[in-house]
């Protein structure tokens, strides 16, 4: 399979089911507990957007990450549909807004995703030297120390 071609064909699939299932998807959790989900899907990104960013930033996006902009300007995924979810992928202008950490140290990192209380992050400066290890989950779990009362 092509680079980029999993995305599309995981978001065009996760669409069909939504729409044949007039919205909801059924989930099967721990000890066959079903429920159901709902994902919510924004407008694409433009390909003129796009290369705009890339072009400013002297820097490419990765494939995988570029062709989901292309379906989708972010989402939310798998929400109940009463209580909603944990699992939001950003919209393409707050990614841009928050994540452009420190240009002068030559780092490059878009949070792209809050999933729970953890972010996703593309390094574009990894991956447009050609590594493939450019994605990270930065975890938020706080130390817990005991104080005396």
């Amino acid at each position: 399979m092509k680079q980029g071609e999993l995305i599309k064909k995981t978001i065009v699939s996760l669409k069909d089911r939504l729409e044949k299932n007039n919205g909801l998807l059924e989930l099967q959790l721990g000890e066959g507990y079903l429920t159901q989900a709902i994902c919510t899907f924004n407008e694409p990104v433009s390909e003129s957007e796009l290369l705009h960013f890339q072009k400013e930033a002297g820097l490419k996006l990765p494939v995988d990450y570029y062709n989901f902009l292309l379906l989708t300007n972010g989402c939310s995924l798998f929400d109940h549909p009463q209580y909603g979810g944990e699992a939001q992928i950003c919209k393409w202008q707050d990614t841009e807004v928050e994540t452009i950490e420190d240009l002068h140290e030559g780092y490059m990192k878009l949070k792209i995703a809050r999933i729970y209380q953890d972010d996703i992050i593309i390094d574009l400066k990894a991956y447009n030297e050609g590594s493939n290890n450019y994605m990270m989950v930065k975890g938020s779990m706080i130390s817990f120390t005991r104080q005396d009362v």
